[in-house]
């Protein structure tokens, strides 16, 4: 699936839900992932079940409710982007610019930088498996 600007999740008020599923395909956002403004962050989800792939270009909203599972991947594509703090499967960093990584997160997977992209962090990464650096990152 391919989002050609932003991605909405639009929960509303109240208890509903507003969820996107990733199984085995790949999503593609080339603008922000946000949530609707008067609704509740947490109700605003995107839910992997396989080893599919979400790339994101702009921001992505935190708060919201992210879930990965073993192979399941996200690809940050833009330029010095702010990754939100989530328990990421496979995080890569394939963009460009400085991106700030969050204080608390947990890769279970790969952490791989890719294209022009550094990263700082204000705290130690929990890693379980491969730091893979590309010839161009730092």
């Amino acid at each position: 699936m391919n989002v050609g600007g932003n991605l909405v999740l639009n929960e509303g008020g109240g208890n509903r839900l507003a969820q996107l599923n990733i199984g085995i395909g790949t999503v593609t956002v080339n603008g922000n992932v946000t949530y609707y403004s008067g609704g509740t962050a947490t109700n605003a989800r995107i839910v992997f079940s396989g080893a599919g792939t979400l790339n994101v270009a702009g921001n992505y909203a935190a708060g919201t409710t992210l879930t990965t599972v073993a192979g399941s991947t996200v690809n940050f594509t833009g330029a010095a982007q702010s990754v939100p703090n989530y328990a990421y499967n496979n995080l890569i960093l394939s963009g460009s610019g400085l991106v700030a990584l969050p204080v608390f997160a947990t890769i279970a997977g790969n952490l791989t930088m890719s294209g022009t992209t550094s990263a700082t962090t204000a705290a130690n990464l929990a890693i379980t498996g491969g730091l893979n650096v590309g010839s161009s990152s730092s």
